[in-house]
C-alpha cells in the first residue's frame, strides 16, 4: 500500500508535536506586521541607541573638557560652540552652570528653573552687574591680548539681583517672587538719568538668606528700559533663553566721531590727519565688549554731533540657555554680544595701536 501524501502540520524547531505553537516575536498576535510598521520599529530603536550613544559622548567629553571650559572667557566659549553640535551642547551646559553659581545667592540650585520659567512667562531679564559678571567670567590664555584687558571675575561682587518685567507683569512677577521666600521691604522712584523708562523699583528681601532682588517696572518693555540706561552694566541683559549685548552704533555715514590725535606718542606713524572721523563707536569698545567707560549715551570727544541708534550682528544665535525658538524680546531686535579683535579706545590702560582702521 503507498504511503499517505498528506503533510504533516508544521512545527518550529524545539516544539514536540502536538504542543501549542507560540507567536513569532514580529507576529504577537498571528498577524502579520507590515514593512512599513517594522521599519518604524526599528527606526526609534536606532534612534535611542544613537541618543544614548551620543549622551555619553557627550558625559565623556565634558568630564575631559569640563575644567577647560570653565577657564575659557566668553568670546572662546562661542568660538568653541561654533565648531560642532557637540560642542554647543557642552557650551550650553557651562553657561547653565555659571548661571546657576552666579544665582545661587539669591536662588536655590534645586529653584533654578522654576525662576527661569517665571521669568520668561513675565517676559522679565536680568540686567546689572550679575548680568555682567557672566560675560566678564573666565580666565583668558596666559599668551593672550585679551588678558590685559579682562575685568577680573572677583572683581564684580553682584550686592543685589535687578530684574526688569513690563509693568503690566509686575504684580504677578512680585507674587511669583514671595513663592521663592521673598518679601517686599519697600518701593521707590527711580532716578531719571538711572532709568529712563522705569516707573518704580520695588525691593525684596529673602526672609532666611537678607538677599535683595530689586524688580523695575517698565513703562513699555524691557529693552526700552536698558537702552535708556547711562549706566554701563545695564547694557548686558539675561532673559530665560537668550543672553544680550547692546552697544550704541551712529545711524548716517555724514556723521562721525571727531577725535583728537595731537598726542603724537600714542597713535601709529602712518596716521597724519590731527582730527579721525569714524562712522561708529566701535573703537571705544574693549576686545571683551565690556567695562569700558566709554560706552555711555555721550562718549568722550564726539561733542553730540552723532545720531545714535542701536543695532548690530547676532554672535551668540547658536547658544541659548534653553531650546525654546520664540523670545518676546526678539520682536524689538535685541542685539546679541559684539567682540573686538583689538581696542579702540586709546584713553584705556591697555590700549595699544591698531593697524587696521573701521570705516
Amino acid at each position: 500500500m503507498a504511503p499517505s501524501r498528506t503533510r504533516s502540520p508544521s512545527r518550529r524547531c524545539g516544539e514536540s508535536v502536538g504542543s501549542i505553537p507560540r507567536p513569532h516575536p514580529m507576529f504577537p498576535n498571528g498577524v502579520r506586521r507590515s514593512a512599513r510598521l517594522v521599519n518604524a520599529v526599528n527606526e526609534s530603536r536606532r534612534h535611542r541607541q544613537l541618543r544614548a550613544e551620543t549622551l555619553q559622548k557627550i558625559y565623556s567629553q565634558q568630564t575631559f573638557m569640563g575644567p577647560i571650559l570653565h577657564k575659557m572667557n566668553f568670546e572662546t566659549l562661542m568660538s568653541f560652540a561654533a565648531t560642532s553640535r557637540l560642542a554647543t551642547a557642552m557650551v550650553q551646559g557651562e553657561i547653565k552652570a555659571r548661571l546657576q553659581r552666579r544665582l545661587e545667592k539669591f536662588i536655590h540650585r534645586k529653584d533654578f528653573a522654576r525662576f527661569m520659567e517665571e521669568l520668561e512667562r513675565h517676559e522679565g531679564a536680568i540686567v546689572g552687574s550679575t548680568a555682567y559678571s557672566l560675560f566678564a567670567y573666565g580666565i583668558p590664555w596666559s599668551d593672550s591680548f585679551y588678558r590685559r584687558h579682562m575685568v577680573p571675575y572677583n572683581e564684580v561682587q553682584p550686592r543685589d539681583l535687578n530684574v526688569v518685567v513690563p509693568g503690566e507683569q509686575a504684580v504677578p512677577f512680585i507674587k511669583a517672587l514671595e513663592g521663592f521666600g521673598y518679601r517686599v521691604r519697600g518701593t521707590d522712584i527711580p532716578r531719571e538719568p538711572y532709568f529712563g523708562w522705569a516707573m518704580l523699583m520695588a525691593t525684596m528681601v529673602h526672609s532666611e538668606s537678607r538677599a535683595e532682588i530689586t524688580v523695575t517696572y517698565s513703562r513699555s518693555n524691557v529693552t526700552a528700559v536698558v537702552l535708556s540706561s547711562t549706566n554701563t552694566y545695564q547694557m548686558n541683559m539675561i532673559t530665560a533663553s537668550r543672553l544680550y549685548c547692546w552697544w550704541p552704533e551712529l545711524a548716517y555715514r555724514n556723521e562721525g566721531f571727531q577725535v583728537d590725535n595731537r598726542n603724537r606718542r600714542m597713535m601709529p606713524w602712518n596716521q597724519n590727519p590731527m582730527v579721525d572721523v569714524f562712522v561708529n563707536n566701535s573703537h571705544w569698545l574693549n576686545p571683551c565688549g565690556m567695562k569700558c567707560l566709554a560706552i555711555s549715551r555721550v562718549t568722550a570727544n564726539d561733542h553730540r554731533i552723532g545720531v545714535f541708534h542701536y543695532k548690530g550682528t547676532g554672535w551668540t544665535d547658536d547658544v541659548v540657555i534653553a531650546d525654546r525658538d520664540l523670545d518676546p524680546l526678539l520682536q524689538d531686535r535685541a542685539l546679541c554680544l559684539r567682540v573686538r579683535a583689538e581696542c579702540r579706545n586709546f584713553y584705556c590702560s591697555g590700549w595699544r595701536p591698531f593697524h587696521k582702521r573701521v570705516w
